[in-house]
């Protein structure tokens, strides 16, 4: 199932004498936004069942939790590289970290002298 629209509606406001034409991109759905955007190409692209993606960035990051959807609604894998995550966030999970969790993404911290990206292309 495709959950994941790409095209926002525009909105004409008026405000104090002036018109605005609005383009909202927080109703594309559960990923919206600039991450709505940054996810089109892949959004458009058919890949096998269990297709394996890697990235990388922040553990609490909107990119993570945008991408965990997507993965999730396509039965695709998600490898997310990060640095090394706290023991308190591993024991007690909550927010965009929580939300990958439940959406199944793999976790691979980044224990060695590697910038982040050179670690997520190592993988």
């Amino acid at each position: 199932m495709n959950f994941i629209k790409t095209i926002s509606p525009i909105q004409k406001i008026n405000f104090n004498g002036f018109e605005f034409y609005i383009k909202r991109d927080d109703l594309l759905g559960e990923i919206n936004g600039n991450k709505a955007r940054k996810l089109a190409f892949y959004i458009h692209k058919r890949y096998p069942k269990n297709q394996s993606f890697i990235s990388y960035g922040g553990s609490q990051s909107n990119a993570l939790a945008a991408l965990s959807i997507f993965a999730k609604q396509r039965s695709y894998k998600l490898v997310f590289a990060c640095e090394k995550i706290s023991t308190f966030l591993k024991n007690n999970p909550c927010g965009n970290y929580a939300l990958a969790l439940e959406n199944g993404v793999d976790f691979v911290e980044n224990i060695h002298s590697l910038s982040l990206k050179q670690f997520a292309l190592s993988l």
